[in-house]
């Protein structure tokens, strides 16, 4: 039961840091979460994060967030790209495929969008393509480590 309450906890701190941030004057929303989580954080905006694994491939298009929290054991990353057209999701699967991933599910793609769960050698990745008013976005989120 505690390691729930702490669980919850930490989630409900790093949510309020999250919201509250732009209030926060002269306090770093990256310092805020390390102290949290006890990981590193990067926030790099509209790039892709250094320690990004390089074998997860991403779709072509403008990279409009990336950040990554964690530490050398345990880490996850985020990126969301901005592509043409609902296919990216197959253009994704392909690409994950072809650098060995192997695809665990597949939601049907529609106007709408996508979404695909894959892993390789520990590290996993959830794949979401989604419309948005102005086109659509595919979101990789990728971890590696415990999962706990």
């Amino acid at each position: 039961m505690p390691s729930v309450i702490k669980r919850n906890t930490v989630s409900a701190v790093v949510l309020f840091a999250i919201l509250l941030a732009p209030a926060l004057a002269g306090c770093s929303v990256q310092k805020v979460i390390h102290d949290v989580s006890g990981g590193t954080v990067e926030v790099p905006g509209a790039s892709i994060p250094t320690d990004f694994p390089g074998n997860v491939p991403l779709v072509s298009g403008k990279v409009i967030s990336g950040a990554g929290v964690g530490d050398a054991a345990v880490k996850v990353w985020n990126v969301s790209v901005r592509v043409d057209g609902f296919r990216a999701i197959d253009d994704a699967q392909s690409a994950l495929t072809g650098a060995g991933f192997q695809c665990k599910t597949l939601r049907a793609t529609s106007d709408q969008g996508g979404a695909i769960v894959a892993g390789l050698n520990g590290l996993n990745v959830a794949v979401v393509e989604a419309k948005d008013t102005t086109g659509y976005i595919v979101n990789y989120t990728v971890t590696k480590g415990g999962g706990k």
